[in-house]
């Protein structure tokens, strides 16, 4: 005898085939017609300062009286730019900067390499220090003496209680190992605070043009949007949000995300010059790097995940680092 019916198994595999063929076409119909999301978070609530009040717990600095700005030194090409973007940061703020730099620890301390890093390090805190000081900002300079450069980093922040973490990066790497395995990926995955990895191609002082796309709205963009318009204010320019939109999508979505945009805006008590605008397209990464070319940086959101493989970056993002031309801000956070 058999286990199934005849008619019992025919009627499975017509049911297959009727899912299989209807479920895309169904979805592609009214899959833009459900409404996004709405903002999981109370947009009432006071935690609008960066670095002093956080929205996830871990981000909470406990007995923090100061804004600091930690800035990892170690290109002297690319020293005065990041230096400067601290700077100004943390003079808006009332803050200071923490310019570091890390020399990798030897068995033995006399060791002549460790007394030649040393010496290098003191040359380009130095050098830090005269940056902040044309900005009118306190430094105060650390040099660290550690095993693991990443790691150095990220216990130095803690130290000092850091709001912000703010890095560069080199062009002489390849894409990938800019963002995977490295320096960089290692301080997002043990940093406590936010981390702001730039590409700055200009002075600080010279960027007066930002775009900030934004996909949906989280704590974490939220939070992305409060440095968007801290750097903003700072620097009097002017800050355009881009919000991607699927032509599926009903007008009264579109509208409805816009509204919500506004909203989070009047809740951040900063006084920039903001756009919202909305354009109607399917590839979102093509549209945002044609944007930018008006503007003197773009400010991406690092959407990353602490896994046993490490952390994952979108490959919509990895495809518009690679093509934009102006300066740019990668933000991310630990848990983001």
């Amino acid at each position: 005898e058999r286990l199934i019916a005849e008619s019992v198994f025919n009627g499975v595999i017509v049911l297959m085939l009727i899912t299989s063929l209807l479920g895309p076409i169904l979805t592609s119909q009214f899959a833009s017609r459900i409404a996004p999301p709405q903002a999981d978070f109370d947009l009432d609530q006071d935690d609008w300062t960066l670095g002093l009040e956080w929205e996830h717990p871990s981000q909470f600095v406990p007995n923090s009286d100061r804004f600091t700005v930690v800035v990892p030194v170690y290109n002297p090409l690319t020293e005065k730019y990041l230096v400067e973007m601290g700077a100004l940061l943390a003079r808006h703020e009332n803050g200071t900067v923490v310019p570091l730099s890390i020399s990798m620890a030897h068995v033995h301390m006399d060791e002549p390499q460790l007394q030649i890093a040393l010496k290098r390090s003191e040359r380009l805190l130095d050098r830090a220090v005269e940056v902040s000081r044309d900005f009118n900002v306190i430094a105060d300079p650390q040099i660290r003496i550690d095993d693991d450069i990443a790691h150095g980093i990220s216990r130095v922040a803690r130290e000092q209680k850091a709001s912000l973490i703010v890095m560069g990066w080199s062009e002489k790497r390849g894409l990938r190992a800019k963002l995977f395995g490295n320096v960089i990926d290692q301080v997002f995955w043990s940093s406590h605070c936010p981390v702001a990895v730039m590409r700055l191609m200009d002075e600080p002082i010279d960027i007066h043009r930002i775009l900030f796309p934004v996909k949906s709205i989280t704590p974490v963009t939220v939070q992305t949007l409060r440095f968007a318009q801290l750097f903003a204010d700072t620097n009097q320019a002017t800050l355009t949000l881009l919000h991607v939109g699927d032509h599926r999508a009903a007008p009264e979505q579109l509208q409805s995300f816009e509204q919500q945009l506004w909203d989070v805006l009047e809740k951040i008590e900063l006084t920039v010059k903001t756009e919202v605008k909305t354009i109607i397209h399917d590839d979102a990464a093509k549209v945002i790097v044609k944007a930018a070319q008006g503007f003197d940086m773009v400010i991406l959101r690092s959407t990353r995940y602490r896994t046993a493989g490490g952390l994952a970056v979108s490959s919509i993002t990895t495809q518009m680092m690679k093509e934009l031309t102006c300066s740019l801000v990668l933000f991310g956070e630990p848990h983001s």
